[in-house]
This record gives C-alpha cells, structure tokens and sequence, in this order.
C-alpha cells in the first residue's frame, strides 16, 4: 500500500513507525528499539517549495522523506563557489515519503530541488551504524 502519512512531529513513537512502514529494506530489518533509538537521534527539517537542499551539506546524516516530493539532481561545483548548482534539465531521480538519499554516502554530488513543501527525517549516520551493529550482533 501506500506508505504512511509522514509525522510532522517529534514524537519517538510515531517517528519509529514511521521508519518501520517505510520502504527502505535498510530499516525494515531494525528491530523496534533500534528504530526507536534512530527516531530519538533524528532531527525533523521542513523546507519550502523550490528550497535547493545540498545533500554533500548534509552528509553526516541519512535523510528519509516523511512528506513531499523532490528531483534528485546532479549537482554542479566550481572550486570558486561555495555552493552546489544543480544544472538546469539534469534531473535524475524523483523522490517521494518514504524515499531515502544520502544512504550511499559522498560519492557523486546531488542536490535536491522540494518540489513542494518538504519534511525530511535525518538520522546520523554513526546513530545507524550502532543500531545496525547492535541488531546485527545480537540477532
């Protein structure tokens, strides 16, 4: 079915829900204290419609769509600038609730156009490698 509507809330419970209805096989393995805990790290971003999001600014963190859609683009960098420019018409990917990115860590440079207004959960990444490991040694 479709996946949740998103929690524009702090609230842990609702948050870890959310994680385990999401489409991500990453977190559907988790169990439910590890989702808990990733819920309790995550902090809640809302970002406006046509809000570039510039994913190299956030790489510490693996980011899941709670609501909202974005294009995935290719970002474009200078050396003499400090932001990223998406190029116009290189848009890659479309992202919905329930969409991660960041999971492949640094690699190739995106940026993120809201295509509406955007709320994003972002989990660390040392927070999901020490559930991940928790879960993994003890399952």
């Amino acid at each position: 079915g479709p996946p949740p509507a998103a929690p524009a809330t702090r609230d842990v419970h609702t948050l870890a829900a959310f994680l385990k209805a999401s489409h991500c096989s990453l977190l559907a393995r988790l169990s439910d204290d590890s989702l808990a805990a990733l819920a309790n790290a995550a902090r809640l971003t809302r970002v406006e419609a046509g809000t570039i999001v510039d994913t190299h600014e956030h790489g510490d963190c693996v980011h899941v769509l709670c609501a909202g859609t974005v294009s995935v683009l290719r970002a474009h960098r200078s050396p003499d600038m400090l932001h990223s420019l998406p190029v116009p018409g290189e848009c890659i990917d479309v992202l919905g609730p329930s969409g991660t990115f960041g999971l492949r860590g640094g690699g190739e440079q995106l940026a993120l156009l809201a295509r509406e207004a955007v709320d994003f959960l972002s989990i660390p990444r040392a927070e999901l490698a020490r559930v991940f490991w928790r879960d993994e040694v003890h399952s």
